[in-house]
């Protein structure tokens, strides 16, 4: 239906302009006519859906060590990440850390440790960046041995979106996570997998 409104739209307004320099009755039809053209393409466009980004597409503009240069520019001043305005590539390197902690399969799973990075950043004993926390030496193994650069899954994607536009609702004192048990106690354990508090 848009579509023919606009396509309706375009020929009354094209046809309108065209009468326009009519005198008396012509001059008067001429302007209703570009007027109820406009009409017709602003209810077109109203009528419009958005278009969804799908993950799948995003693979590919946000993928890739370009991304990771890209965001290691970008938090060389060492600015905290805002968690309400993000990016792909902030989305995409924590998509890839979630994916090679946890194969990105496991929603729960997935959602811990992506909280974990977030919780980090927040914290004072901790980098203030995404790209920090990530980084950080002796932190996460597969910032080093490379894992984190493949692909990740859509699932490790529409978790770290979600993380990084509305933040976590685990206790924000849970920032271990690691195959023991560590800090003051522990949150939750999955399989050999312990998420500790401060």
């Amino acid at each position: 239906m848009e579509y023919i409104m606009l396509a309706g739209g375009i020929v009354v307004t094209a046809i309108g302009v065209c009468l326009m320099d009519s005198e008396g009755v012509w001059g008067t039809v001429a302007t209703l006519m570009v007027v109820f053209g406009m009409l017709l393409l602003c209810g077109g466009v109203m009528k419009m859906k958005p278009i969804e980004a799908k993950a799948e597409e995003v693979h590919v503009r946000g993928a890739g060590v370009t991304a990771h240069m890209n965001a290691t520019l970008r938090n060389a001043l060492n600015e905290p990440l805002e968690l309400k305005l993000t990016n792909e590539e902030e989305i995409d390197l924590l998509a890839r850390l979630i994916t090679a902690e946890t194969g990105g399969t496991d929603e729960y799973l997935s959602y811990l440790t992506g909280s974990v990075v977030i919780n980090r950043m927040k914290s004072d004993k901790f980098p203030k960046t995404l790209f920090g926390v990530i980084y950080q030496k002796g932190q996460y193994e597969s910032s080093w041995n490379g894992h984190i650069y493949k692909p990740y899954t859509d699932l490790a994607w529409e978790i770290a979106e979600e993380l990084l536009t509305y933040g976590t609702t685990i206790d924000e004192k849970v920032v271990f996570q690691s195959e023991f048990s560590q800090g003051s106690g522990v949150y939750k354990q999955i399989g050999r997998t312990y998420f500790c508090y401060e």
